[in-house]
């Protein structure tokens, strides 16, 4: 919002076009969500630098840019630990001498189970 107030303060961009320049903002902003941050930035860079030069409409497209500046975001890979995998933990009842029951957490693998 504040280089939006500053266009308009400075007449580099007329009242007419401010929803073209929202517009535009969010547009950058969707990009965020699919590309990586940096790229989307210096897109937002090179496209401000050539509006400013040739004087388009803000929002105006271009693929040729988006295709050439974009990187797309990395998948994280999903990473699950060996104890989810071949391990659970179970709660087991032991009995101890003299009747007493005492109940221990232990993780049991697939060829072990706890006879609760």
């Amino acid at each position: 919002m504040r280089l939006l107030n500053h266009l308009l303060s400075t007449n580099l961009l007329q009242r007419q076009e401010v929803e073209f320049y929202v517009a535009y903002t969010t547009m950058i902003f969707e990009f965020a969500d699919i590309y990586e941050w940096s790229s989307v930035l210096g897109y937002d860079y090179h496209y401000r630098e050539l509006q400013a030069e040739h004087n388009f409409k803000w929002g105006t497209f271009s693929p040729h840019m988006e295709l050439q500046m974009l990187v797309p975001k990395r998948t994280k890979p999903v990473v699950t630990s060996a104890i989810n995998q071949h391990h659970s933990v179970e709660d087991c009842r032991f009995s101890q001498p003299g009747g007493r029951v005492h109940l221990e957490t232990i993780v049991v693998t697939d060829t072990l189970r706890c006879l609760c």
